[in-house]
């Protein structure tokens, strides 16, 4: 049994967080906490980072390596110092000790709302923009090489994940919404869909750097992609920030973020119907289901933005590895869509709106045509299997 005086606690854990960050952000104030306090008792001995193994009890944690790696420098590869290792590395620290206990989801991370919350607290739109956001355009790519060692492999998916809870501790709290607007919808997103996802895998020249160099191979061919995992780390904190934004109940900017999502998948819907070259007249003797006639007629009057920016995107691969990743975007992006929290508070809203409930609505019969278009069943199940926001009816309205 452990003994009392250990990091037994969810409330101990928690102050261990919350020093471990005054330590590192505000050496005036951990000054002065350290002359109050004998850290040479055993019980004080949960301030210090390099005990803190030592005193979370094994039911924790995980059995993974990891747990017995006390620094975050231990999980840094020399091959990433250059991009890592600056004057702002020490905001990595607490994300590290906070990941090493809590699980990075939207359940975990809403229940230590206000230590999540502390994390990005002193810093900056520039760094974050100079620095934060530039590394994890780079690293997120580390995480999507195939072949890699496990414990490399784990350790780079914990750097990465420490970088991504500053992203959703700063742009979930802190930053200007117009600016997390920005971040989320173009830089996110958009730039992401037209920058990345359709780029030639099989050119070295056209991958970061950073992937050529941490790929240990050394091989002449490029490294091995998995883009379905690229796509989980890009976008595995948009469903957090949206949750956190509701929670808060930033209604308005939330929703606007969800037009947006919307919007894409629909548009990607098109990219690959257009792609395939999917029949949409019947042929003679036969029906065109409703579906299609349906997407016809919203064919006509949808905005092509996106849908026009992503073909001419996908001119960088054949027709059938376009088709694939544009799959694996939707397949991500459903999954960001469903694990949007709707609380009552953000449905009340959008059922007293009215307008706000049929835009929704609509939403979902013009994506449903267009993915039962797309005749791809991985599609189609996936868009049935994606939970939507339980909405009347009978705000529903019936055209394209």
């Amino acid at each position: 049994m452990p003994s009392p005086t250990l990091l037994s606690t969810s409330f101990e854990v928690d102050l261990f967080i919350a020093v471990g960050i005054i330590r590192n952000r505000n050496k005036e104030l951990w000054m002065k906490i350290s002359e109050s306090i004998d850290l040479t008792r055993r019980s004080d001995r949960v301030l210090e980072p390099k005990f803190a193994n030592k005193f979370v009890t094994p039911s924790a944690v995980s059995a993974s390596s990891r747990d017995t790696k006390d620094d975050i420098l231990s999980i840094v590869d020399p091959v990433i110092y250059r991009i890592t290792l600056n004057g702002l590395f020490v905001h990595l620290k607490p994300a590290y000790f906070f990941l090493r206990r809590y699980n990075f989801n939207s359940r975990s991370l809403s229940r230590k709302q206000s230590l999540v919350e502390s994390l990005s607290q002193d810093l900056t739109d520039d760094e974050m923009t100079r620095w934060l956001i530039p590394s994890f355009k780079q690293l997120k790519w580390l995480t999507a090489l195939k072949g890699d060692t496990e414990e490399r492999a784990a350790d780079t998916k914990m750097l990465v994940s420490c970088f991504e809870l500053l992203l959703v501790s700063y742009y979930a709290f802190h930053a200007e919404e117009k600016r997390t607007r920005h971040i989320i919808t173009q830089n996110l997103i958009l730039k992401f869909l037209k920058d990345e996802l359709f780029i030639d895998s099989n050119d070295k020249s056209k991958l970061p750097k950073l992937l050529i160099d941490y790929d240990r191979r050394n091989s002449v061919n490029a490294p091995l992609i998995s883009f379905s995992a690229l796509c989980v780390e890009q976008w595995r904190i948009l469903s957090i920030i949206l949750n956190f934004k509701i929670r808060l109940n930033h209604f308005e900017f939330s929703l606007e973020i969800i037009y947006f999502l919307l919007d894409i998948l629909e548009s990607l819907t098109v990219c690959f119907i257009q792609i395939g070259q999917v029949e949409l007249e019947a042929h003679a003797g036969m029906k065109v289901p409703a579906y299609k006639k349906f997407h016809m007629m919203r064919s006509k009057q949808m905005n092509y933005r996106f849908v026009t920016a992503f073909l001419k995107a996908t001119q960088n691969t054949t027709k059938d590895t376009s088709l694939k990743r544009i799959e694996i975007a939707l397949d991500n992006l459903f999954d960001v869509f469903g694990k949007i929290v709707w609380t009552d508070a953000i449905l009340n809203y959008a059922e007293e709106d009215g307008l706000i409930a049929t835009k929704l609505l609509n939403y979902r019969v013009y994506l449903q045509s267009s993915v039962l278009t797309t005749g791809n069943l991985d599609i189609i199940q996936k868009f049935r299997k994606t939970r939507w926001p339980q909405i009347e009816a009978k705000h529903l309205v019936h055209n394209a």
